[in-house]
């Protein structure tokens, strides 16, 4: 897990349960002249992290504020030279960060760009999406069979 990452998942976790500053736990990622460290350029990982985490900004938090700008700065710069898959992700959570997007949603654009690494847990991801999926399709089958019946 990289250290941007573990921000989002502190941040959700802080301020949800102890109402702790959100500014607080990014100064732990600045440099003494109070800019990003240096190594977080590199980490795209970080950089999602980081810019999910900024998205969080409830208005007048200059730390964020400042998070936001770096990191979507050098994800946009860096998008070029990444592989396919990965440049997808970087432009669909610049778009769209995931506290702002349906959960399902998030789901299926990570099953659609991830690169195979768990095996089975992915199988069964795509297995539960496409089952909710049905559910949904035979649901709204019902509803507009329900309204036809009723308009006639």
């Amino acid at each position: 897990m990289t250290s941007c990452t573990y921000i989002l998942q502190y941040y959700e976790c802080t301020t949800d349960y102890l109402c702790i500053h959100k500014a607080d736990v990014l100064e732990k990622f600045t440099d003494e002249k109070g800019g990003f460290k240096s190594t977080l350029r590199t980490d795209v990982q970080g950089l999602l992290g980081l810019y999910e985490a900024s998205c969080l900004n409830t208005g007048g938090e200059n730390v964020l504020e400042e998070a936001n700008e770096f990191s979507s700065k050098h994800l946009i710069s860096c998008v070029e030279n990444l592989e396919p898959n990965v440049a997808r992700l970087v432009r669909y959570t610049l778009m769209h960060p995931c506290h702002m997007t349906i959960s399902r949603y998030n789901a299926r654009q990570y099953l659609e760009n991830c690169q195979p690494r768990y095996g089975v847990l992915e199988e069964l991801a795509r297995l539960d999406f496409n089952l909710v999926q049905s559910l949904h399709q035979k649901e709204l089958k019902e509803i507009l069979r329900y309204r036809e019946m009723i308009t006639n």
